[in-house]
């Protein structure tokens, strides 16, 4: 058998180039680096320009897969004998006109590196290459060449990202043309295409479509932030119509931001002849609503504009309420103004011109009234109940009715909240009114944990049930999670009122625990929204806040905590007296030989040494001439009678025959007695 390589060398044939098996062997390994089933690999042998492969993306839509004509370029590299770079990249020098000429095609395009010592590709992003080449000099496309450093390896992750870019930027060049076909067709010459930066597609056309079809839905659904988002993409020669510019007012307004809502109404009311029959009266509204919320409008300018606004059945619901709520929180007399607002609220609710929102809005008002109505009658009902004592058997009759009521009446409320809460948020989807009653309950809870801190039973009974109030400041703790909560939720939506409602909650919560931190930043930020839309009723609510302080205080100030302190010291007083009576029982012998006995009015006889008898005397305070007489029935072994609701004690006897009614002096006096008698072993015998 010949040697086959000296046969070969004998005969003249065609020279093996090296670069060729190169290039052969880089292409038979690219490909299998896409899976077939998502990437057709096209080859471009006809007339090399510059690109090597054209790969379509094929996209699976769940049902079946399809072609999408979303394409893009390869240009493939490859390399036996470049050395890496210190970084560990590779360089190599690449053509400006090949460069130039990827770039004419709307679609991405990739530099592609194999290297064959390695096995690995590696591969450059055209746009981020030209991106890098523009910010290290502007006139890069004069140069003949640019290095292209590769340090990307070509894996499965880029491949995926090689797929979402073309259908990302095939998306786009598909809504551009689409646009553009409209553009030409478009009433508003002065119109314009929006691109923003991940490749979004938008027209002021559309724009204005999506606000005027679904702006009034969006604000219902509490989505002004939407709407403001969608009107920021316009471009600023977009032409408006009046219902336009109602629209974004309206959303400005429920944003807090009432400069830009004024002047959009203003706008609005330029071309109110563009917007439908019925919309003047909601031009009225939020212009008058905006002025006044600004200072321009004074209190009877702003109720003269909101009379005309009732006119409109979907409006006066609206106002009636603000109203009802305005002349509430102004009434000095508490019950006769919780009583009218109760009224009116439910007027509101069984209006059927309503709209269905407003209802769910007038029932949590109606809810936080009812609230507010069980605090007072647990304030009222502790305080009188510990001011009259358990030893009455009416009294603690009373008392076990009050505490079942209440404990019945606080569970039915919570229960109303809860079902709101879950209409809200599983039946009907309404995040904004799902947190509306998140923080009316959080506020009922707030105010009824810091009165029970400070006002509850000061005796314990074994036939009335108990109250339990947990202590400590996880409570607190949990109701500061519920606000931030809702912060948030109020934040991202950019409802400037409700937010200051939950700040301010937030402020009184962590104030009454002590947290400075939590507090103050719900203070700055407070502010921060006060300098920020310069509204009235936001600097009134800060400096309102800042003056009288968060509703604890508001409540120790208002209540007569003299008395209630004077009622805790009676009550542990009277805890005392029971534990002396307690000791004394177990003595014998209280009445020996050498002991007299004197009956202490109103409560009872006790016995003490004779010898001791000036020590009782100074104790009980008994005048010189009283002391005669006392002495003359201590002689004559007669118990004598010292009244002791009287300081001094200037005759003996009962003194009068209707029972004195006992003051907090004439209780410490009495108290004071017990002691003494007690410490100088003056036994109580009845």
């Amino acid at each position: 058998m010949p040697d086959n390589a000296s046969f070969f060398q004998n005969l003249k044939l065609p020279s093996a180039n090296p670069h060729e098996a190169l290039e052969t062997i880089s292409r038979n390994h690219f490909r299998p680096l896409f899976d077939p089933k998502r990437f057709e690999v096209r080859s471009e042998d006809y007339r090399d320009k510059g690109v090597d492969f054209e790969i379509e993306v094929i996209e699976d839509t769940g049902v079946k897969r399809v072609y999408t004509n979303f394409r893009f370029l390869i240009q493939l590299k490859a390399t036996d004998t470049i050395t890496s770079n210190s970084d560990g990249s590779i360089s190599i020098q690449i053509e400006t006109s090949n460069i130039n000429y990827l770039l004419n095609h709307p679609m991405p395009a990739y530099y592609v590196l194999y290297h064959n010592p390695s096995g690995k590709f590696y591969y450059e992003n055209l746009r981020d290459y030209t991106s890098g080449l523009s910010i290290k000099d502007e006139h890069w496309k004069g140069q003949a060449t640019h290095a292209l450093r590769f340090s990307r390896v070509l894996d499965e992750l880029a491949v995926e990202d090689m797929h979402h870019q073309t259908v990302q930027k095939g998306i786009m060049q598909r809504q551009l043309d689409e646009q553009m076909a409209l553009l030409g067709e478009s009433q508003y010459p002065a119109d314009k295409i929006i691109l923003d930066r991940d490749l979004n597609i938008i027209s002021d056309a559309e724009i204005r479509n999506l606000v005027e079809k679904g702006g009034f839905f969006l604000i219902n659904k509490n989505r002004w932030a939407d709407i403001l988002q969608l009107h920021k993409k316009a471009s600023g020669s977009m032409e408006t119509s009046g219902l336009y510019n109602l629209i974004i007012g309206i959303a400005s307004y429920h944003s807090g931001n009432m400069p830009d809502a004024l002047s959009f109404l203003k706008a609005a009311r330029k071309k109110d002849a563009s917007m439908q029959p019925g919309l003047e009266h909601f031009l009225t509204y939020f212009e008058t609503a905006s002025k006044y919320a600004m200072g321009i409008y004074n209190e009877k300018q702003y109720t003269e504009k909101m009379i005309l606004c009732s006119n409109s059945p979907a409006l006066a619901c609206y106002i009636a309420l603000e109203k009802a709520k305005k002349e509430y929180i102004e009434d000095c007399n508490l019950d006769n103004a919780l009583n009218t607002y109760e009224g009116k609220v439910r007027q509101v609710i069984l209006d059927n011109e309503c709209p269905t929102g407003l209802k769910f809005s007038a029932t949590l008002e109606l809810l936080q009234i009812d609230g507010e109505n069980i605090n007072i009658e647990y304030i009222r009902n502790i305080s009188r109940i510990n001011g009259l004592g358990l030893d009455n058997s009416d009294v603690l009759h009373k008392a076990y009715d009050f505490l079942n009521w209440f404990h019945k009446t606080y569970q039915e409320w919570l229960g109303k909240i809860r079902e709101i809460m879950e209409f809200c948020k599983e039946d009907i989807g309404n995040t904004f009114l799902f947190y509306l009653a998140s923080i009316t309950r959080t506020r009922m809870n707030y105010h009824l944990l810091a009165i029970s801190r400070e006002i509850f039973l000061l005796e314990e009974h074994p036939q009335l049930p108990r109250l339990e109030f947990k202590g400590g400041d996880q409570p607190f703790r949990n109701l500061l999670e519920e606000t931030t909560e809702a912060v948030n939720y109020f934040y991202g939506i950019s409802h400037v009122e409700n937010l200051m409602v939950c700040l301010s909650l937030q402020y009184e919560i962590a104030h009454y625990i002590g947290d400075k931190e939590i507090f103050e930043k719900a203070m700055r930020e407070m502010e921060e929204l006060a300098d920020r839309y310069e509204l009235n009723v936001i600097n009134t609510a800060v400096q309102k806040l800042k003056s009288d302080g968060p509703y604890h205080e508001t409540f120790i100030r208002s209540f007569d905590f003299e008395g209630h302190a004077q009622l805790k010291k009676m009550h542990n007083q009277r805890n005392e007296l029971k534990l002396m009576d307690t000791n004394e029982a177990a003595i014998e012998g209280k009445m020996q030989k050498g002991r007299s006995s004197i009956m202490l009015y109103p409560i009872g006889i006790f016995s003490f040494p004779k010898v001791q008898k000036e020590i009782v005397y100074e104790i009980l305070c008994i005048s010189a001439e009283a002391r005669q007489i006392f002495d003359n029935m201590l002689d004559s072994g007669i118990q004598p009678v010292a009244n002791i609701n009287y300081n001094p004690i200037i005759t003996e006897g009962y003194v009068d025959t209707i029972p004195r009614q006992q003051t907090s002096e004439s209780w410490e006096n009495m108290y004071r007695i017990r002691k003494r008698f007690y410490e100088e072993a003056f036994y109580r015998l009845y």
